[in-house]
This record gives C-alpha cells, sequence and structure tokens, in this order.
C-alpha cells in the first residue's frame, strides 16, 4: 500500500516538475499575424534569416524568429511595350447581304364557331422569313399555333416558299377577324 501512495506522489512531482521547465524553459510564441488572409505571412530565424511561410494563424517562436507579413499583389508596373503586328488571317466568306425588312399579312374573317382555320401570309420568292406573328378582333378568336412555314405550293405557286402560318378559332356567337403577318428580309442581290 505504500508503494502504491510513492508511486502516485512521485507521478504527481513529475507532473509538477514537467510543468515548471516548460514554463521556465522561456519559450514564448507571438502570432502577430492577425489571421489577414489579404497579407502573404512568414516567420524569419533571427539567426541564419532563414523565411518560413505561414497560414494567417500561424504563431512564430518570438525568442527565435521575427513575424513577416507583405501584400498579396503587389504595385502596377509600368505598361510595356506594343508587340509586333500579327499575320493577316484568311478572307471570311462572303455575307447574306441582308438589305431591306418587310412585313406580309393578312386579314381574314371567320364564321361564328368555326374551328380549324389558318391564315398563310408568305415572302417574296428567295427571302427568308424572320419571325411572324398575329391580331386578333376580340377574345373569341384563340390561336392553336404560329409558326414559320414552307410551303409546297407557296406564293404565286412556287414550291419552296417560306412565310408565317396562324392557326384560328373563332368561338364566339358572331363573325369575327384575325391577321397573320410574317416579317421578311430581302436577300436579294
Amino acid at each position: 500500500m505504500l508503494d502504491q501512495t510513492k508511486l502516485k506522489f512521485y507521478r504527481f512531482l513529475s507532473a509538477i516538475l514537467l510543468v515548471a521547465l516548460l514554463s521556465m524553459s522561456g519559450v514564448i510564441y507571438v502570432s502577430a499575424h492577425g489571421g489577414d488572409v489579404t497579407l502573404i505571412h512568414a516567420c524569419v530565424t533571427n539567426r541564419t534569416g532563414a523565411v518560413r511561410v505561414v497560414s494567417p494563424t500561424t504563431a512564430c517562436d518570438a525568442n527565435r524568429e521575427t513575424v513577416l507579413d507583405w501584400s498579396i499583389q503587389g504595385p502596377k508596373g509600368v505598361k510595356g511595350d506594343t508587340g509586333d503586328v500579327g499575320p493577316m488571317g484568311p478572307q471570311g466568306a462572303a455575307g447574306t447581304g441582308l438589305r431591306t425588312y418587310w412585313r406580309s399579312s393578312d386579314w381574314v374573317e371567320f364564321p361564328a364557331g368555326q374551328y380549324g382555320n389558318w391564315v398563310d401570309v408568305y415572302c417574296d420568292p428567295g427571302d427568308e422569313v424572320i419571325t411572324g406573328g398575329f391580331r386578333t378582333s376580340n377574345s373569341s378568336i384563340y390561336v392553336e399555333s404560329s409558326t414559320p412555314e414552307i410551303f409546297v405550293y407557296g406564293f404565286m405557286g412556287l414550291p419552296g416558299t417560306v412565310g408565317w402560318r396562324v392557326s384560328f378559332n373563332n368561338t364566339g356567337l358572331s363573325a369575327n377577324s384575325a391577321m397573320a403577318m410574317a416579317i421578311c428580309a430581302d436577300t436579294a442581290p
């Protein structure tokens, strides 16, 4: 029993001595960086000048090292000389030569309660349809679809003519009118 008491005492005494030795060693760590992430942080060894880059929260040994911080981005330098002109590139393809835009439209009257009606408007042969749309005379006319089209027997019977098709239904109790329109681009030379 006496041996166990001595063992506990020696352990306690060893722990106190260890704490006393560490406190007397005089090693002091300094964290002078302050956690600023906009700077580069380092500890410089006083005797050799060796630089140790550290994180913003790392402490330097105040007995052996000096804290050093510097900006991540340096000052703006002077403008450099203008470079040589590069070689000329190859010539590009010829453009489509769009000259004018124009609108094609057509108003059509639909009897009361008539469904499945459409209005076609055409661009001139060789021109391109850019977009299209519609107008109605009142809320009894509703639109099923409004789309660009390539007409097999198009304008003046010429196949492949482009334009716009709008499908309408008249849910009203009286005749109502609607208009389809196409915006066309003149691509003629």
